[in-house]
């Protein structure tokens, strides 16, 4: 019960010769050792050992019950036993980012010196955070290191430090000091540059027209040369760096709607969302039907762009009235106003913008057929130009239209619109007819202006400096009265050498490509994608500098010069997924690289470039498992293993708990997986499984390090018999010199002695000691089974009552020192002489009582030996008061005076769980009350109810406090005992949820991982609380008792399946 070691009288026949039949009967079982302490289980050396053992209940030897002897061999799955972890329990706090004994680049050659060579990246903002790597020799956990006057927090990482550059008072360079534990200084003179923090305080104007080409103001800090400017990943088409608050921009086209800016230096990238919005300019290309009746009331469709529920329409100076907008489709339907015959000027209007068509709309009188007006009534003498017609009765027989003396082809008509495409014509302006056969039903005079065509042919070079001012010869014909050459969306100088040649100077425009346009009288000629801009091709930096061993790892990386065909290269090995973002930024994902550090080069067509400092690629392993390194930042790299420590590949990982997750993925061989990219921020949940495994999911945590160990659940790798544990035997006479206590009662008593080895720990684990271990009359003889190592041995003497079943320790004998080898043969009489005539009174802190458990308080003592190891008192508090006393301990003189006492306390039910306990150790005496730390609240379960099955995957329980746990540790098991689920929960958070897996159809069916189990299962959920606990530096070693100051158990029958 709790965390008491419950000993019972075994043994042999021939151990029981000459003893008393009822007292024979007692003897008469296998051992049931339970070591039970903070919830971890642990097994006696031997299934069917000998001899008896001591219960620390108040002077009573519990009788053994059937079903305790059942437990001896299989467990009572129905009744909750903490997991044991000593694979990995190795009783030291993990380093934070994997450690020497995995970092499989090490340097021997580091050892002994300490040198700072450089940092990567060597410059960021003034304002802090940014993540560096700090290259040398010599470093360990104790390095201290500053950026100018600011201490940098470090931790370390194989052979490197590794941290976040802390705010420096203004930009400039600052030295780098790093001091090792001896006090050995090494400096780095000017070896960081901090510049100053890119910020935006406004745009002017922040409403910019889709096809872009206008100049705006931002006003901000941190503005330099160079410095590149896009809007949503496209391009400014030019930036002046006017002063560090002051960028001039010409914007570049873009779709109607909000957009991104993104402002980019050499140190840093920054993103303002949502910075401006792109509208389209008001305009109207047609009004369906074009003709109306005088008093108005007619459902008209205006066909445009820029509508919106803000639009007002006019016809004249009569305003319509708006019936719906449409401005994806650019439309917008009104009721047409009453007006005076002929023909009317259509407008449209909002906040910002307005647009007038003349000739838009035709009043009619009576239905007498007329053609108004032409839209547009000019083109080029190639033809081809749509022309929308106003009037009424497009819908006569054989409807034709005459452009001069050529007809035109009508694409559609009806009775009050006709669209039609103009036929070619000669330079001047013509008559246009409208016929029905051979009949001319009206005309407008010289209606349609034809004007001299444009063409652009070839352009020569097609490429040049993204600085501008370079010559380039345009040819094509009609460029005899050209007014505007356009590059993209900046105006050129240019010069008309003849009718089918212009020389133009670029201006200084973005890097890419860019259309080249030609206007003259309204007719433009527009070559597409004609002319690259070119800018040097420079890598500036990149961000994160490392990354896992595994690749995976998103990689943001700035320069100039991002066009045309790019790829990177690490270390000889191609990066995958390479995405250009802008002109200055791109993406890509790293390969999978050996530990160390490798060049960073980008090629974008004929071009190369090197990264002024390498990526490192490192081993994320963490040898206790758990959480390590900084937080998440756009990677989670995810180590898992077996619980032997040897590598799960194929091992499906995901964040998150959504089946339609992006970061999800195999292991590959090494059992590693990096899930990265730029929505990989913060807290993570993270899950692990596997073919013939458990599954593991730690929730919401904060680690750019993952070590998951998965337990194999085919009964591989544990429960096969091996060679013995090493073991000593001690042997001698035990004498009681001391005066028994008058232990009065009825029954018979007998003079009895126990005699053992301390254990190394109070988990365990407990040597057999055989049934030598206990003699029934003064100055016999013992034989004893012992640990090897440093011991001490301890006799305990008194009387055991046959009718009460109980022993009473009223002296003990103590032989100190001891160190035992395997195999090893000892001689040691004791002699019981020390007093056990103290009394401890123990104090426990929100003790909890519920007629469903826990239904009593109990608290235990170790005598703490140091190195020698720790011996469980012989007696136990028990009751319902939150103070306890605790009879039958010794003084602390002597041979005792240098021992510290252990002491273990809490509310149980007699059933196992629920339960909670909390320690203290390091106590020198019990002169005055000792008062554990606070217990913890057992949790609740909330839903599904016990019995019940899991709804929308999630387990929810709760803990009322006041005093709150680290964390929970949420274990499901099925009717084998084996743990097939475990979760890691905040301590803040009282809910699990279960993932969606995604379909495993696709794998091999020897791969495909099993994480719900179906039929009854054990639902076991700890509260536990570890002083100078880290969530996000959790390691499994925090799953071994022997850390936890305080914790609490329940447990439950559930199901995951229906």
């Amino acid at each position: 019960v709790g965390d008491g070691r419950v000993y019972r009288p075994t043994g042999r026949d021939s151990l029981l010769q000459g003893l008393p039949v009822k007292f024979a009967r007692t003897f008469k079982s296998n051992v049931v050792l339970l070591a039970i302490w903070a919830g971890a289980l642990l097994s006696a050396c031997s299934s069917d050992s000998d001899g008896p053992s001591l219960d620390r209940d108040a002077s009573i030897v519990s009788p053994d019950t059937d079903a305790q002897r059942d437990a001896t061999h299989t467990p009572d799955t129905t009744q909750t036993q903490p997991d044991t972890v000593s694979v990995i329990d190795t009783g030291r706090r993990p380093p934070r980012d994997g450690g020497p004994a995995w970092d499989w680049d090490v340097d021997d050659d580091n050892h002994g010196l300490f040198q700072l060579d450089g940092v990567i990246p060597p410059t960021g903002p003034v304002s802090g955070g940014t993540r560096v790597q700090l290259r040398g020799r010599g470093f360990d956990v104790n390095t201290r290191v500053f950026f100018g006057s600011q201490e940098m927090v470090v931790r370390l990482s194989g052979a490197h430090l590794i941290g976040k550059t802390p705010p420096a008072s203004g930009p400039g360079p600052v030295s780098i000091r790093a001091i090792a534990p001896d006090g050995t200084t090494r400096n780095l003179t000017d070896g960081f540059d901090y510049t100053a923090d890119i910020s935006v305080d406004s745009i002017v104007p922040r409403r910019l027209p889709t096809q872009g080409g206008v100049e705006v103001q931002i006003h901000g800090n941190g503005f330099a040369s160079p410095m590149g400017v896009s809007f949503s990943g496209r391009s400014a088409a030019r930036v002046e760096v006017v002063h560090e608050t002051l960028l001039r921009v010409v914007v570049p086209a873009h779709p109607r709607g909000l957009a991104d800016l993104r402002l980019t230096s050499p140190s840093q990238s920054v993103v303002i969302e949502q910075a401006v919005e792109y509208y389209e300019p008001l305009s109207i290309e047609r009004v369906t039907p074009s003709s109306g009746p005088l008093a108005g009331g007619q459902s008209v469709t205006l066909q445009g762009k820029g509508f919106n529920s803000a639009t007002e329409v006019y016809f004249g100076q009569a305003r319509a009235q708006v019936q719906s907008v449409d401005a994806g489709a650019g439309s917008i339907r009104v009721l047409t106003p009453a007006a005076s015959a002929g023909l009317s000027a259509v407008s449209v209007k909002n906040a910002t913008d307005n647009f007038r068509l003349d000739d838009a709309y035709f009043y009619r009188a009576n239905g007498a057929l007329r053609l108004g007006a032409l839209h547009p009534n000019f083109g080029p003498t190639t033809g081809g130009t749509e022309v929308w017609l106003v009037g009424y009765g497009f819908d006569v027989a054989n409807l034709r239209i005459r452009f001069g003396a050529t007809l035109a082809t009508v694409i559609n008509a009806g009775p009050d619109h006709a669209l039609v495409r103009a036929p070619a014509g000669s330079v001047g302006s013509v008559d246009v007819v409208m016929l029905s056969g051979t009949n001319e039903l009206d005309r407008v005079v010289n209606g349609f202006d034809y004007r001299a065509a444009i063409t652009i042919d070839s352009l020569t070079p097609t490429t040049g400096s993204a600085t501008g001012n370079q010559s380039v010869t345009i040819k094509g014909s009609g460029f005899s009265g050209a007014e505007r050459v356009y590059f993209g969306t900046l105006s050129a100088g240019f010069q008309i050498i003849s009718p089918t040649e212009i020389r133009a100077t670029t201006p200084a425009h973005g890097a890419g490509l860019v259309d080249v346009v030609v206007s003259a009288n309204g007719i433009e000629a527009r070559r597409k994608d004609a002319y690259r801009f070119t800018d040097s091709l420079e890598v500036w930096g990149f961000s994160p500098v490392r990354g896992a061993i595994a690749g995976g790892t998103y990689v943001a990386l700035r320069g100039t010069g991002f066009s045309g065909l790019l790829s990177v290269d690490l270390g000889g090995k191609a990066a995958t997924e390479v995405r250009r973002l802008d002109d200055n930024n791109l993406y890509f994902m790293t390969p999978a690289q050996g530990p160390g550090e490798v060049t960073v080069e980008l090629t974008a067509g004929d071009l190369q470039a090197r990264a002024p400092y390498p990526f490192v690629y490192f081993n994320p392993i963490n040898t206790f498992g758990g959480a390590s390194g900084a937080e998440v930042l756009g990677s989670v790299n995810i180590t898992v293993l077996a619980m032997g420590g040897s590598a799960v590949a194929n091992a499906f990982v995901m964040l998150s708990t959504r089946s339609e997750t992006p970061y999800q993925g195999l292991t590959d061989a090494n059992g590693q997986l990096t899930l990265s990219g730029p929505g990989v921020l913060g807290a993570q949940t993270v899950t692990a499984t596997a073919a013939g495994h458990s599954t593991t999911t730690l929730q919401a945590i904060d680690a750019e390090n993952i070590t998951i160990f998965l337990m194999p659940l085919d009964g591989e790798g544990g429960g096969a018999a091996g060679d013995p544990p090493p073991f000593g035997t001690i042997s001698g006479k035990i004498i009681n010199k001391g005066k028994r206590a008058n232990h009065e009662g009825d029954g018979v008593v007998y003079d009895m002695a126990i005699v053992r080895t301390t254990q190394a720990h109070i988990q365990g684990p407990v040597m057999n000691p055989g049934p030598g271990s206990m003699v029934l009359r003064d100055e016999s003889t013992y034989e004893i089974r012992s640990r090897v190592g440093d011991i001490a041995l301890i006799g305990l003497c008194g009387t055991y009552n046959e009718t009460t079943d109980t022993f009473t320790a009223d002296f003990m004998a103590v032989e100190r020192f001891m160190n035992v080898t395997n195999r090893g043969t000892y001689r040691v009489d004791l002699e019981c002489d020390i007093a056990l005539d103290q009394t401890a009174q123990v104090k426990l802190i929100n003790p909890i009582y519920s007629p469903q458990g826990p239904d009593n308080n109990i608290v235990n003592i170790f005598w703490n030996f140091g190195f020698e190891g720790v011996y469980p008192s012989p007696t136990r508090g028990r009751g319902l008061d939150s103070v306890l006393e605790i009879p039958g301990q010794p003084s602390q003189d002597g041979e005792l005076a240098d021992i510290s006492h252990i002491v273990v306390g809490g509310s149980y039910t007699s059933n196992f769980a629920p339960y909670t306990q909390t320690s203290r150790t390091n106590i020198a005496d019990f002169s005055e009350v000792v008062a554990l730390p606070p217990l913890l609240d057992v949790p609740e379960l909330v839903s599904p109810h016990p019995g019940g099955t899991v709804v929308n995957n999630r387990i929810r329980f709760r803990a009322s406090g006041p005093y709150y746990p680290d964390f929970f540790w949420v274990v499901v098991r099925n009717l084998q005992g084996m743990p097939i689920w475990q979760f890691i929960v905040p301590g803040t958070e009282t809910m699990v949820t279960l993932p969606e897996f995604p379909s495993f159809a696709h794998l091999p069916y020897e791969q495909r991982p099993e994480p719900l189990a179906p039929g009854p299962l054990y639902l076991v959920i700890y509260g536990v609380r570890i002083p100078n606990f880290t969530y996000e530096s959790f390691s499994y070693n925090d799953l071994s008792a022997e850390r936890w100051e305080a914790f609490s158990v329940a447990s439950w029958v559930i199901q995951l399946l229906p």
